[in-house]
């Protein structure tokens, strides 16, 4: 009974150690590239690139969002085929300085988001997937966040859309009791906005519609 203890716990440990395995992280570097929103158009997320540099060492790319004024370091595991990133902000850090002396450097989060770019070697011997904070990113050249194309319709017309960045381009038309409401867009700006009666007569023209809501109440 002891011996068959003795294996089944042997084997979980042995089991355990196969599930979380420690990488080592050869190269790694990050640095901001800018902020998470670039002509209203959110930064996505991603794995760059992903590439086998020799036997044992690989080469990852990603791009990832965090706070501002950050420092990032990555922690690396492996289960299986599936290499698990945890990325860690930096609080303090101390250097050696050519003249010898040692300094210590503070990090402290700013009240923005930034587009990191993550540079890594890892030792490991194959990668099928890549978990990033627990999240599977997409291996992708695409810069932006996209999303579904959304059109709106009047009456059976398209009038304008929500493009594949989120963005409204073209015009939303709203049909209200005594008048009708004309939104005019471009790359998510309000570029005008219009009032209607209902017989299809322009009645106002406005750079935005807050001010011509306002007259109409």
């Amino acid at each position: 009974m002891l011996r068959i203890l003795a294996i089944a716990s042997l084997n979980f440990l042995t089991s355990n150690l196969v599930l979380a395995q420690q990488v080592s992280v050869v190269q790694y570097s990050s640095f901001c590239e800018g902020s998470n929103l670039v002509e209203q158009k959110f930064v996505s997320e991603r794995i760059r690139s992903l590439q086998k540099i020799d036997v044992r060492t690989w080469q990852v790319d990603a791009v990832i969002i965090r706070d501002c004024g950050g420092k990032l370091y990555p922690e690396v595991e492996q289960s299986q085929d599936t290499v698990f990133i945890e990325i860690h902000t930096i609080e303090m850090a101390t250097y050696r300085l050519s003249n010898d002396k040692v300094v210590t450097e503070l990090y402290q989060p700013e009240e923005c988001y930034c587009a990191y770019q993550l540079k890594m070697q890892v030792s490991v011997d194959t990668i099928g997937h890549i978990l990033v904070d627990k999240k599977q990113l997409k291996i992708s050249d695409e810069k932006f966040l996209t999303y579904p194309i959304r059109y709106f319709v009047f009456k059976g017309d398209t009038t304008g859309y929500v493009d594949r960045y989120g963005l409204r381009q073209g015009h939303m038309v709203i049909l209200k009791p005594k008048y009708i409401l004309k939104s005019f867009y471009k790359d998510n700006i309000q570029t005008g906005c219009e009032i209607w009666d209902l017989k299809g007569e322009n009645l106002i023209q406005a750079g935005e519609c807050v001010g011509l809501l306002e007259s109409k109440k």
